[in-house]
C-alpha cells in the first residue's frame, strides 16, 4: 500500500475520525479503479494482520480478527479470492 496521506487528514486533529483516515491512507479518494479498491482493502487486511500479532491482549486480537473477516468478506464477494496469510 502507498504510504501517501489521505487529503481529509489534520495532524492537528486527534480524534478517531482523523486516527481512521492515517490509518488507512489511499491515493485518490473516492477510488476510481477496482485496483485502487483491491491496493485499499489489501492494505487494510496486512495492518490488521499485523496489529493481531504484536497485540497481547485478547480483546484487540478479537478486533483485529473482525476486521479481517470483514476486509477479507468484501474481497472475497469483488474479486473472488481472499488475500493469502
Amino acid at each position: 500500500m502507498a504510504d501517501i496521506e489521505h487529503p481529509d487528514f489534520n495532524p492537528d486533529r486527534l480524534d478517531k475520525d482523523q486516527l481512521i483516515i492515517k490509518r488507512y491512507p489511499i491515493k485518490r479518494y473516492p477510488m476510481q479503479t477496482l485496483e485502487e479498491v483491491k491496493e485499499y482493502l489489501d492494505g487494510c487486511i496486512v495492518y490488521w494482520r499485523g496489529e493481531r500479532k504484536k497485540s497481547e491482549n485478547i480483546d484487540p486480537r478479537i478486533m483485529a480478527s473482525h476486521y479481517i473477516d470483514a476486509f477479507q468478506s468484501t474481497r472475497i464477494s469483488i474479486f473472488g479470492e481472499e488475500l493469502p496469510e
